[in-house]
C-alpha cells in the first residue's frame, strides 16, 4: 500500500484484506514488521459471516475465509521516499512467506538549507562566517533550541548561534537561521560540529499518549525509550584550519624491510604565505625524545624544491640497514623551517626490519640456478638396476 506524499510524524495506517485461497486450513504462525512498523490487531471473517474475531497465531483458518492484517508506518524519523515490510508466515506449501509493503513519500517537518555546509580550508588565525537556515515546510511558526540530551562538544574556536528570522510577539517563526562562527582560536586541523535541534511541537505519538492510564503510560513509554517525542533537525558543518605551513603526510612509515634493502619515502611542506620562502629550510635526523636515532649513518634527509608551488619534498631515504639488523626502529627528521611561528617542525617516521630465512634471497637478488655436479663416466658391464640381466 502506498500512502503517498504524508508529513513526517504522522501514524500511517492501513489494513490488508487477504483472503485464505487454498483447499485446506491455513495458519498463520508469525507476522515480523521492520523497522518503523508497527502490527495491529488481526482478524478473520469466516465464510458466509461478516464477524470478524481477533486471531491468535497458530489457529486454523478455513478455506474461502477474510483476512484482515491491520499495520501501521510510524514517520517520526523517516524522511523522502521510504518503505517499510511485513513477512507473513504460514504453512502454504507453495508461498510459505507473504510479503507485505507500505510506501510513503515523507514531507520532512522542519527542512535545513543546506543540511551539510563545507567550508574547505581556514587560514589559521583569521574569522570565517557561515549560516544554515531551517524552515517549516508547512509554513507553521515554531519554536527552535539545541538538544541537550545528546551533548555534541563545540570545537575550539567555533561559536554557534540561533535566531529567528521575523519572529512574532511568542517568539516563533517558521524560519531560522544557524549562525556559526569560526574564529582565530580554531585549532589547526580539521574541524566539524553536528547540529542538534528540538523543535516545540510534540510527534503525533506523543499527544496520543495524553489521557492514557498510568499502567499504558509507563508500557508506551518503555517501548519509545530514547525517542523524540518533539520533531527534530541535524545540519553539519566541517572546515579544515591550516595555519602558515603545512605539511602531508605528517608521518612516514617504512614498512617491512629486509637487511641492506633501500626505501625512498617522502612528505611535502607547504607554505600558505606568498612572500614566505621555503629556500632556507634544513633537515636533521634525530631520534624520539631523547633517545639516539638507531643505525643513524643508514638514513639520509634531503630537501627538494618543488616546480611551480610554494613547497618542498622532505625525502627521506633509508640506504640499507646491516645483515645482522632485526626490530622495529623509528625516528625524526628535524625541519627547520626559518618561519616565526613555525620554527621547527618534525616528520616522524618508523618501520620493522626482518632478518632473512636461511638460504634466501635479498630484496632485488637474482637468484641463480644450483650448479650442476659434474657427470661421472658410465662404466662398462654394470647391470640394471633391479637386477636385470
Amino acid at each position: 500500500h502506498d500512502f503517498g506524499r504524508a508529513r513526517q510524524g504522522d501514524q500511517l495506517t492501513h489494513v490488508f484484506k487477504m483472503k485464505s485461497a487454498g483447499s485446506e486450513p491455513l495458519i498463520i504462525t508469525q507476522a515480523s514488521p521492520t523497522c518503523g512498523c508497527t502490527l495491529g490487531e488481526i482478524k478473520v471473517k469466516k465464510p458466509g459471516d461478516q464477524t470478524a474475531e481477533l486471531y491468535r497465531f497458530g489457529d486454523p483458518i478455513e478455506a474461502g475465509a477474510d483476512v484482515e492484517l491491520e499495520a501501521t508506518l510510524d514517520t517520526g524519523s523517516k524522511r523522502n521516499d521510504t518503505q517499510v515490510r511485513i513477512q507473513v508466515y504460514s504453512n502454504d506449501g507453495k508461498a510459505p512467506t507473504t510479503t507485505l509493503t507500505l510506501k510513503a513519500s515523507i514531507q520532512p517537518f522542519i527542512v535545513a538549507t543546506p543540511p551539510y555546509l563545507q567550508l574547505g580550508n581556514i587560514r589559521e588565525g583569521t574569522e570565517k562566517t557561515a549560516k544554515i537556515n531551517f524552515r517549516t515546510s508547512n509554513g507553521e511558526a515554531i519554536l527552535l533550541s539545541t538538544d541537550t540530551t545528546r551533548k555534541v562538544p563545540v570545537p575550539e574556536g567555533l561559536t554557534v548561534s540561533m535566531d529567528p528570522v521575523n519572529p512574532g510577539p511568542d517568539g516563533k517563526s517558521s524560519q531560522w537561521a544557524a549562525t556559526f562562527v569560526i574564529g582565530s582560536g580554531a585549532k589547526e586541523g580539521p574541524g566539524g560540529f553536528m547540529l542538534r535541534l528540538n523543535s516545540d511541537v510534540e510527534l503525533p505519538q506523543a499527544k496520543k499518549a495524553k489521557g492514557l492510564t498510568p499502567q499504558e503510560e509507563a508500557k508506551l513509554a518503555a517501548k519509545g525509550a530514547g525517542k523524540p517525542t518533539v520533531y527534530t533537525c541535524d545540519a553539519n558543518i566541517s572546515y579544515n584550519v591550516i595555519g602558515a605551513l603545512s605539511m602531508a603526510p605528517q608521518y612516514i612509515s617504512l614498512g617491512l624491510v629486509r637487511p641492506g634493502q633501500a626505501v625512498v619515502r617522502s612528505a611535502r611542506l607547504t607554505s600558505h604565505e606568498s612572500d614566505f620562502d621555503l629556500s632556507g629550510v634544513k633537515v636533521e635526523l634525530v631520534g624520539e625524545g631523547n633517545a639516539e636515532l638507531q643505525w643513524a649513518d643508514q638514513f639520509m634527509a634531503s630537501v627538494k624544491p618543488v616546480a611551480g608551488t610554494n613547497a618542498v619534498d622532505i625525502e627521506l631515504r633509508l640506504k640499507g640497514l646491516p645483515e645482522t639488523s632485526d626490530g622495529a626502529f623509528r625516528g625524526r627528521v628535524k625541519i627547520t623551517t626559518g618561519h616565526p611561528t613555525k620554527p621547527e617542525l618534525f616528520l616522524r617516521f618508523s618501520g620493522v626490519c626482518r632478518k632473512l630465512a636461511a638460504g634466501a634471497a635479498r630484496p632485488g637478488a637474482t637468484k641463480r640456478p644450483p650448479a650442476k655436479k659434474p657427470q661421472q663416466p658410465v662404466k662398462e658391464g654394470l647391470k640394471q638396476a633391479g637386477g636385470g640381466k
